[in-house]
């Protein structure tokens, strides 16, 4: 069971980096649609040891799983399979890891959207004047 309790505690600690990481990316959607550069700029930063620790966390989870024989399962697995033998407190960490990490992929598919709204209109003006030349684009047959 102690082994249960610290996946379990990895798994809080994934989630409360998690939590970190979302919260920044929610102030990444505000400085995107601001086009703040060097508040964007000094929000990269602060995440990058935060990204440096979740997958540090990430190693030393697989890890314990492979120490307690499980390396081939997903936490799934091992909440249904072995549950009765102390996994269940596995069960409210894994759901909270997941909803975290489904509303930080939203957010960041957010982000995507709106700096590739801005990086069209980027090239659209460049195009307009010039800067740019419009890229090349064959026929079939293999003219242009």
């Amino acid at each position: 069971m102690a082994d249960f309790k610290d996946l379990s505690l990895l798994l809080t600690k994934q989630t409360q980096i998690q939590q970190k990481l979302l919260e920044i990316e929610k102030q990444k959607t505000a400085v995107l649609t601001a086009g703040d550069i060097n508040k964007l700029d000094m929000l990269m930063r602060s995440e990058q040891p935060l990204i440096m620790q979740s997958a540090s966390l990430e190693h030393r989870r697989e890890q314990l799983q492979r120490e307690m024989g499980l390396a081939d399962l997903t936490l799934k697995r091992i909440i249904e399979e072995h549950g009765p033998d102390g996994a269940e407190i596995l069960k409210d960490r894994s759901a909270e890891l997941t909803g975290t990490v489904e509303r930080l992929r939203r957010a960041m598919h957010i982000n995507t959207g709106i700096l590739n709204a801005r990086m069209n209109v980027i090239g659209q003006i460049l195009s307009l004047t010039g800067a740019v030349e419009p890229a090349l684009t064959y026929t079939k047959d293999g003219h242009y």
